[in-house]
Order: C-alpha cells, then structure tokens, then sequence
C-alpha cells in the first residue's frame, strides 16, 4: 500500500484509465514512467484490480494469448528530446537502450514470488491478499509436500551412504587382515626355513669334517678340510653369515702334537683364505697386512700370551673365513675357553652336545666394548648396511657318529663324544629379508631375548617387501594393532609346530637354554594404508550422487513447473535479444508489426507498441527466421534513406597472404582479437557497427539514427580502432610467428546519404547501400598501412566542426572506379582514450613491417643447426668409423656452444634496413628449405657449412656494395669481394676461439676437414658477391665443367673428390639462391625489401659514401638484377639435374616480379623518392 491508500499495482492501471480523459499535452506531464505489467486472461487473481478499459485504437494493443505485455509509454517531452538529440553530437549516435528515454523498458515478471523485476533492478512487490485464498492453500499444501519429500530424499541419503560407506570399509578391514595374517605365516614359514637351512648346512659340515677325518685315517682333532677357503666362501653365502670358524677339543696329551700340526697345515689354508678374500666381494676388510701366524696355543689376556701346559683340554681356533688382521690375535690357535664371552658361548653346546643359539650382541655402539665390535664387525659389512645391528651365533657341535645316521636322536648324541664345533655368525636382519612381495609393506617384527638372569633383550626391524629396516631397541610396534600379534620361539619353528613335515630338520634338534628367542609379528599403520583403498569413499560418493541427482531432477521438474507461467516472456526476451543483435531499435519495431500485419505506411515512426506472442509462439516455434520469412510477403519492404551519415571501412592490410598457411584457429582468433576491439570502442562511442566480412570492418555514424557530428564521431572512432589495432597486431604478431610482422589496418572514411534497411531472405540483416559506402571501400583500398584516408565530403565537414587541424590534404591523387582523379585527405583525429598507444610509420624512411626479434632467430638458427649436427651423429653412428661417438653430456655441450656461437653471430649485425640479421634469417629459411629438394645426397658436415655461411654472410656489412668501398681504398688484401672475406674471417675467428673447441673438434676431427670445412664455407659467401663479374664467372665455369663438361679421368679415378667438387658447386649456387631469395618470394615480400635496400642506399647516399642517388638508377638496377642475375641462375638450376625442381618453382615466382616490377616500378621509385625530396607522388589503385 502507498500513501494515497492503493496498491501500486492497481494505481498504475489508474493512471492509464485516468489519462484517456486528458489531453495529450497534459499526459506528457503526468504519464512519466514505463511500466511493464503482466496479465493473466480470463483469470480469478487479479479480480480485485481495476481493470483498464480498452485503449485507442492507435495504442496497438494486441491479445494474441495467454498473456498480454502492455506497455505505456512516456511522451514527456518526447520532440523536445529528439531535438536536443541532434544537437548532441556525442552522446545520440548509439543504439543502446540507455539512449532511448522514448522506448519501453523490458519486465520479468515473476507471478509466483509476488515480484515484477525491472530492468533497473529494482524489484516491487505484489500484495498476496489478491490471490485466491484456494489457490493459497494449495501452494501451502505444495510446499509442505516439498517440504517432507526432500527430507526424505536428504535422510535416505545420509542413511545409504553411511550403510555403504562402513560396509566396504568393514570388507576391506577383513582383506586388510587377512593379508596380514598371509604374510605373517609366510614370514614364519620363511624364518624356520632359513633357519633349518642354516643348521643343515651346518650339519652337512660337521659331516664333511667326519669324511675327511675317516678317509684320512686321522683322529681328531688332526683334521684340516681341503680347500677349506672355497668351501666356507660358499657355505657363509648360503647361511647368509658374516663368518664361520671350527673350533676342536685338544687335551693335554694332544697338545704339542696339534702344535706341530698347525704349524705345518695353517700357513697354507691362511694363504688360500687370504687370496680369495681379495676376490670376495662381501669383504670389506683391510688386506694391506697379512695376519699374524702363533704355532703355539695362545690368549690374548694378555696379548698373545701363551697358554700355560696342564690347563687343558683346549677349545682351540682352527680354520676360519674370512680371516682378519688383529694386532692382538692370530688367525687360528686360538684357546676360546680363555675368553669370558667366547666361554658362555661354548659353554652349553659343550656340555649338551646340541646346537645352541646365542643371545644378541646388543651393544652401544658409543662405548669402549661397542666401538671395538662395531670396528671388528665393519669388516664384513658394505658400507650401505649398518654393523650396529643385532648380531647372533650358531654353534654347531661335531660329533663322532657314524655317518650312516640320517638322523640323530638324543640318547644317541649323549652316547657320542664332542670333537669340536662349528660357529657361524649371522645379523639377525639376514633372516628377514627377501620374503616378502613388494606390495607388502609395514610389517613390523619384535624380537626379545628372555631370560631368567638379566633384562629381557627387545628390538625391533621393519620389513617392507625385500628390505628391513632397523627401527631401534625396545617394542616399537604400532600399538593400535597389537591385537593381530602373531608369535612363535626359535624351537618351535625347528619341532616342526609351524612348519610343513617336509620341511622338517634332520640333525642334532636345537637345544633351548635358559634364555629362550621369541619373535612377534605386527602389522601398522603403513600396511594398513597400504591395504586400503578408497573404495568405500567412491562408493559413498557415487550413492550420494544418484541420490543428489534425483535431487536435482526433482529440483528441476519443480523449476519448470514453477516457471511455465513465464515461458512466454521468456521466449520473446530470447528472441528480442537476437533481433537486436542484428537490426537497430528502429526496424525492430517495423520488423515485430509486419508479422502482425500493422505495417500501414512506408517510414512511418512507430513509437507506442504492444508485444503479443501467439500461442504458436509460445511452444517456441516464433524465431527471427519466421519473422523475417513472413516480411516478405509484407507490402511494404523496410528500408529508409539516412541522408548526413559518415560510413567507415577497416581492411587488414595482408590478412590474405597470412592466412593462406594459418592454422583457421588462429586466424579465427586474430580477427575475434581485432574486431572484438573494435566493438568495444563503438559499443562505448555509440557508433553503429554494420558488419564485418572476412577481413574487412564496416561502421556508421548517423544510422540508423541522425546526429549531425557524424563525421566528427566517426574520425574519433576510426582513430581509436587504428590505434587499438597496432596495439593488437603487434601482440598477435609476436605471438603466432615471426612473418606476421606484415599485417596492418587501413581505413576509409566517406560521408554522405545511404540507402538502409533489410534485404529480405534468408539470413536477414540490416545493410547499407549507395555511392557513400563505395567511396569509403575505396579509400581503404587505396589507402596506407595504418592511415585513415577521407574523401572531401568528410574532410569539409570535419573542418565545419572545427577540426582543420585533424584533416591533412593528400598530396599524391587517387583515382576513382570512373578513371576521375579524386583529392583525398588523411584524417588523424584526437584519440578519445586517455592511454597511450602505439603508433605507425608508413614512409618509406621507415620499415613496413615491425622487426622479428632476434632472440627468435637465434632460436632458429641454433635449431637448425642441432638438427643437422645430430643427423651427423647418427649417420657417423651408422658407418664402420673407429671415431669414438659423443656421449649424451657432450651432445648438451655442443648445443650450448651452438647458440653461443649464433648469438655471438648475431651481435655483429647492425640495424641496417636490408642487410640485416632478419634478411640473413629469411635467405636461411629458403635455404633450408630447398637443400631438402636437391636431389643429390648433401652430407651433414656440408649442409652445416652451407647453413653457417647464409648465417654469416652478411656480418658487419657496412651498408654499401663491395665496388664503392674499393673506390674508398678499403679494400680487402685479396682484392675482391671484401665485403664477403670480412665476413667469413670475422665469423671464422670467433669460431677459432677455444670456448668452441669441442664444436670444432666433432665437426673437423682433422686438420684436413678442418680446411675443406673451412674453404667450403668461404666458397659460398664469397658466391654471395654477384655484381662482382670475376666471381660470376669463375662460378659458371666450375659449373660447366661439372656439369656440362665430360667426365675428368681424375674424377673417374678418385670419385669421392669428383662428389665433393659437384656439391660444392651445387651448394655455390643455393647460397646465391638464399642471397637473393627475397626476388623470389611474393611480390609484397619483394617490394618490401627492395625498399629496405633502397632506404639503405640513400642513406649511405646522403652521408656521402657513395657518390650518386641511387633512385637515378634504382629502375634500370633492378632489372639489371632480374634479367641479368636472378633469372639466368634459376634458368641454369632448372636445366640441372640436381635441382630442376627448385629452379623451376622459383622461376615462376622471379618472372612474375619481374613483369610487375617492369610496370609498376617506375611509379614505386618516384613515391620512393618522394619520401626524402617531397616530389609529387603517383598512386596506382
């Protein structure tokens, strides 16, 4: 409710009915806005507004429907705001709707929400007392059914996806420990395995002691075992062991007997070992000192001291491997009974006749005791492995049995006397590596020692596929799994509890003493991860998602339905907004009335209009193809004379020849960059864009509405889009490749009346005609790179608006489509952008085209140049040469040399016009290409000569010929092409310098291909010297004889010089090719450098160092060049066998412009030379 006590809704139909009564001019003043208002037909909501009575006739209110749009329209002032538009002259050229105070604002309305949105914003609301109370419970009653559907659409959601989620992750749990136990088994299975081969293998040895002893005839302890070395090297890598010794009982009575023994069988095993430890790889011990020999039985409390007689019987140290330097010990003779560690050792298997395990050597590595172990242990460990591990004996016994018991039991090794033992010393890791598969991971195995007179000993390894890993002392395991613990002890593995009866043990059982091993098995949190996957994730996510996208299909089918009362608006919004991206406002209501038939009067102003959509309309078959089908058979056509109107032409000056060979994505991007610019301007400057067709741009000013600074709007705009569009191909250029340098805009501008309206058939749009917009595609066609070009009706009006100082009279004349010589004028209107922007130098004192970056043709060279330095290594690769080849390093180096060398190149050239690193860089391009043509081979080290002299061949060029700088007394030592020999012993030096020697060297193994290298490349700079007649014609006569000539006896009777004489001249000529391949180009590419050169030329002219102008000549010269050079080199390469194919396809490109150059050149070399004298100027359309 508002103030006056209405709603506003039912004031504004108020209004309307109230303004019927009242007089035009009062209704200007009262009727002010523009109200869209949706009505229902025939419905019940709206009962409780007035309804407005009908309108006049004249007020085109339409019902074609189920809705009716009907729109007021202000008419406040309406003339007065048409006047004042023509006087504005910048802000009433447009056609945007921000423009147009006399035109109806568009409405969304929105009958659920009680909204209508304008196009303001702003949002006004409808009071829902209006609607029918029945219709309100049903929309309660849907919303509640809304309500309780989606919250039971969000609780099975959550349900499922939890059921889901903790039923895969419960499964994978279960798979998790499963795997876990599999590999616990087979990690118990594993370790009794090792074990049991240990102790077999030891068996087998106390065996093999008992053969040697029987065969022998001997008594122990007098046996040494043949080839003791050999046989414990294979022994300790089957047990994994780090050592193995014997040791035997030796009494009183035996004692000096053993001595004697020792002394004459010792030194010779020791020697053996000795030697084979230089050979084993395992040893990391030092052999520089051999170990110390004792005869007699010692201790080394104190060192080496001599074992008292009587104290027998003795547990002596016999053969052993490895054998390892002590300065306090010896390699065997040993009393092991005299040492308290070695004593607890031996004491059980001395006393029970049974194999013992030791408890572990746990020492800190940081003590006295800890260092020396360690230091003793590194002697059998790599330097990758750690010799602070746990570390553990076997001692085995040997026993006198007899050797056909398989097996023994226990009453029967109680019966047999103890002879000796067999230690063997083994890292507790040894027994845990190489289980496991690779994806097995995190297993953690805790080992104690317990025993009843001292600490338990507990430390703990992680195994991870292959590897262990030594976590430290103490249970480290995961405590979050301790519940999976799989244990066993040492003597269950050997009583065969956790192993398969084959793989049972046969010898003498392990005896269990009082300090018993047990092992326990975890898994952790890394194998856990490892075991898991993400499964029970994707799936809740996957359950979710079909549960929200039938949340969405609910969603959407509740969208629809809620929208179907606003399918029609939007569908004549939709429509509106493509009819207006192709005609202007004002044909777009002479467009909506000749589908409805209302088109009485030709170019009658339509200003009031009602929109109605036909029911056809609304199943969305109206388009603007069946507006405009049914125009045409409307009686009248659309079309309006614009007489004050400015037209505009943009055309991209080479867009053609650019486009040829682009991929369509980049040119499709090029024009969207550059005509996207050009909308923007006019969309800000309320300029009329018409249309844009391939590479052209085509805009107006006082269409499709007048403005009287038409001509001064259209200056403004033409100048801001030939600024804007350097700044974009400049970026576009650099961006796709470097000969896109060549693009530029050119514009034209014409004023005049124009003829404009639609040209009815398919695909409709609104189109200009008339002589004003020829004029203005001729002053693009005609004009310069980067120019605005205006016909005179343009330039006086400028200068009526006070804008002399934008317009520049032409000096030169055009000459119409009639033959009529036309005067024109350059336009450089002040730019509306308070930016900087680029500009555009188009005399012929300046280059056409932006530069390529060296930095690009750096890269290029150095490319090419790798490439072929590679294909040398692959072919040097491929022949039966002894040359050693260049390794993945030296190739990089060579590389890098490669670049520097070009830099180096490139720094010598100046910024001279034509001779250029750019001219060299195309001529190499051209070169490159055809070398792939030649039908004779070209090795690499010669197509990498050819290459570096193109490159080269223009270095330091002083600007003028070779003819005027002998004139001048610079003359080369030689006397001839001085200009060429500079080049070549400048470049050649920098190429002798030693940071190039490995260049140098993989090019030129030998000074004699050093020199042909080198002659070679001289040849063809020097070949570049074509006004030199003494080079001409020494080239024609090499070529001749080559080619025309016999074959030599010489060449028959040394082929491989007669191949490299022809490619030399070959190449000669090719080089002669790239030097002047820009004559043999396109003719723009050739007129743009033969103006380059002409720009040099007077240069050096005016600075006095040649003596006349070269304009006087520049005709009469260049086709001195064609007729006397280009054409007979390509007519001597296409008659030649090698290279018929390239003389032949240059050909044709050289004639045509020759023929061009014959009659255009005149012209050009008189615009030319306006360029620096200010003569009057031709110009040819």
């Amino acid at each position: 409710m508002d103030s006056n006590g209405s709603r506003p809704l039912e004031r504004s139909f108020m209004i309307m009915q109230n303004s019927r009564d009242v007089p035009r001019e009062q209704q200007a003043a009262k009727v002010t806005s523009v109200v869209m208002v949706p009505c229902l037909k025939n419905s019940s909501n709206f009962d409780t507004v007035p309804r407005p009575p009908s309108p006049p006739a004249t007020s085109s209110n339409l019902v074609g429907g189920d809705v009716v749009l009907q729109t007021r329209v202000s008419v406040s002032s309406a003339s007065t705001h048409g006047r004042q538009s023509h006087r504005d002259g910048d802000d009433n050229s447009g056609y945007d709707a921000s423009d147009h105070t006399d035109e109806s604002d568009g409405v969304d309305d929105d009958v659920d929400s009680g909204n209508i949105y304008c196009k303001e914003g702003k949002e006004r609301s409808i009071d829902t007392d209006t609607l029918d109370p029945e219709e309100t419970k049903e929309a309660r009653r849907i919303f509640i059914v809304r309500i309780l559907f989606s919250l039971l659409l969000i609780s099975s959601t959550v349900g499922i996806a939890c059921a889901v989620y903790f039923f895969i992750e419960a499964a994978e749990v279960r798979e998790f420990e499963n795997q876990y136990l599999s590999d616990a088994d087979k990690l118990k299975e594993s370790i009794g395995l090792a074990l049991r081969s240990i102790l077999s293998s030891a068996d087998s040895w106390a065996i093999n002691y008992i053969a040697v002893q029987n065969a022998g005839n001997t008594s122990f302890p007098f046996v040494a075992l043949p080839n003791f070395a050999i046989q414990a090297a294979k022994f300790k890598m089957m047990a994994r062991a780090y050592a193995i010794g014997v040791s035997f009982i030796v009494t009183d009575a035996q004692r000096r007997d053993w001595e004697r023994f020792t002394a004459q069988e010792g030194p010779s095993f020791v020697e053996e070992a000795w030697k084979l430890q230089s050979q084993d790889d395992t040893f990391q011990g030092s052999l520089d000192q051999y170990p110390i020999i004792r005869e007699e039985l010692f201790t080394n409390f104190p060192e080496l001291a001599t074992v008292p007689d009587g104290s027998g019987p003795y547990l002596v140290w016999w053969q052993n491997y490895p054998i390892v330097y002590n300065s306090i010990s010896a390699a065997y003779n040993f009393h092991l009974l005299s040492f308290p560690t070695f004593q607890k050792l031996y004491n059980a298997t001395l006393t029970t006749k049974r194999p013992v395990l030791s408890g572990f050597n746990l020492v800190d590595p940081e003590s006295d005791i800890g260092k020396v172990s360690v230091a003793y242990l590194e002697n059998f460990v790599a330097e990758s492995e750690s010799a602070s591990e746990p570390v553990t004996n076997l001692v085995y016994p040997i026993l006198s049995q007899d050797l056909l018991d398989l097996s023994l039991e226990e009453e029967t090794v109680e019966s047999l006397d103890l002879v000796g033992t067999i230690a063997i010393g083994m890292f507790w890791r040894e027994l845990l590596r190489d289980i496991l598969p690779e994806t097995s991971e995190g297993i953690q195995v805790v080992t104690e020692e317990i025993c009843a007179t001292k600490e338990p000993a507990i430390f703990t390894y992680e195994i991870n596929g292959a590897t262990t890993t030594y976590l430290g002392l103490g249970d480290l395991s995961d405590v979050a799994y301790n519940y999976l613990e799989s244990s066993f002890s040492m003597v269950e593995l050997m009583e065969g509890t956790t192993l398969s009866p084959g793989h049972r043990y046969t010898g003498i059982p392990l005896m269990e003493t009082d300090c018993s091993i047990r092992m326990r098995i975890y898994p952790s949190s890394k194998t856990a991860s490892s075991s898991y996957s993400s499964q029970s994730v994707a799936f809740t996510i996957s359950s979710v998602l079909v549960f929200l996208f039938a949340g969405i299909l609910f969603a959407l089918y509740d969208l629809l339905v809620k929208k179907r009362q606003r399918k029609v608006a939007y569908i004549a919004a939709r429509s509106s907004a493509i009819v207006a991206d192709l005609f202007p406002k004002e044909v777009q209501t002479r467009l909506y009335e000749a589908r409805d038939g209302l088109g009485k009067e030709k170019g009658k102003k339509h200003k009031n209009i009602t929109w109605a959509v036909s029911p056809t309309s609304e199943k969305g078959s109206s388009s603007l193809d069946s507006v405009v089908s049914d125009e045409r058979n409307a009686d009248l056509s659309i079309a309006d004379v614009y007489p004050s109107t400015t037209v505009m032409y943009a055309g991209i000056y080479g867009f053609a020849r650019w486009s040829t060979n682009r991929d369509p994505k980049e040119v499709f991007d090029l024009l969207e960059a550059l005509f996207g610019a050009f909308d923007e301007i006019a969309n800000r400057q309320k300029i009329y864009k018409i249309e844009n067709t391939g590479d052209t741009y085509v805009a107006a000013c006082g269409v499709p509405r007048e403005n009287i600074y038409h001509a001064v709007k259209m200056a403004r705009f033409a100048t801001d889009c030939r600024d804007r569009s350097v700044e974009i191909l400049h970026n576009v250029n650099y961006a796709s490749d470097i000969r896109t340098s060549k693009l530029f805009v050119r514009f034209g501008l014409a004023s005049g009346p124009v003829a404009g309206g639609i040209l009815r058939g398919q695909r409709a749009r609104f189109q200009l005609f008339g002589l004003t917009t020829l004029n203005a595609e001729l002053m693009e066609r005609t004009g310069e790179l980067g120019r605005i070009q205006a016909t005179e009706t343009t330039a006086n009006l400028l200068c009526d608006a006070g804008k002399d100082t934008w317009v520049n009279k032409r000096p030169d004349a055009v000459v119409g489509g009639d033959d009529t010589p036309l005067d024109t004028f350059w336009v450089q209107a002040k730019s509306s952008d308070s930016i900087s922007t680029l500009s555009v130098e188009t005399s012929a004192s300046k280059t056409f085209s932006l530069p390529v970056p060296k930095e690009r043709i750096v890269t290029w060279f150095s490319d090419t140049l790798r490439d072929i330095l590679t294909e040398l290594q692959m072919s040097r690769q491929d022949s039966l040469t002894e040359r050693a080849l260049p390794s993945d390093e030296t190739m990089l180096q060579l590389q890098r040399q490669i670049r520097s060398f070009v830099e180096a190149i490139g720094s010598l050239y100046s910024d001279l016009p034509f001779h250029n690193f750019e001219n060299v860089f195309h001529g190499a391009t051209t070169l490159s290409k055809i070398l792939g043509q030649v039908t004779i081979e070209i090795p690499p080290v010669d197509r990498f000569s050819v290459m570096l002299a193109a490159m080269i061949r223009e270095v330091d060029h002083p600007g003028i010929e070779n003819d005027h700088l002998s004139k001048r007394g610079d003359a080369h030592p030689s006397g001839k092409s001085i200009i060429q020999l500079r080049a070549f012993e400048l470049s050649l030096t920098i190429l002798s310098d030693e940071k190039y020697d490995r260049l140098r060297s993989f090019l030129c193994p030998t000074a004699e291909d050093f020199s042909y290298f080198s002659q070679l490349i001289q040849s063809c700079v020097i070949a570049t010297d074509v006004m030199n007649p003494i080079v001409s014609s020494a080239r024609k006569r090499r070529w001749e004889q080559t080619f025309a000539c016999p074959i030599q006896n010489e060449d028959l009777e040394n082929p491989g010089k007669a191949e490299r004489k022809k490619t030399k001249v070959v190449l000669e000529h090719l080089m002669i090719v790239a030097h002047l391949s820009y004559t043999m180009r396109s003719w723009n590419f050739y007129t743009d450098w033969s103006i380059r050169l002409y720009q040099e030329m007077v240069s050096s002219f005016i600075e006095g160092k040649i003596p006349s102008d070269p304009a006087d000549s520049w005709f009469n010269r260049e086709m001195m060049l064609f007729d006397n050079i280009v054409l007979p080199l390509l007519d001597t390469l296409r008659d030649a066998g090698p290279c018929k194919a390239i003389g032949a396809e240059l050909m044709t490109r050289a004639m045509d412009n020759r023929d061009q150059w014959k009659t255009k050149g005149k012209g050009m070399v008189i615009n030319m030379r306006f360029e620096f004298t200010g003569e009057k100027r031709v110009h040819f359309a």
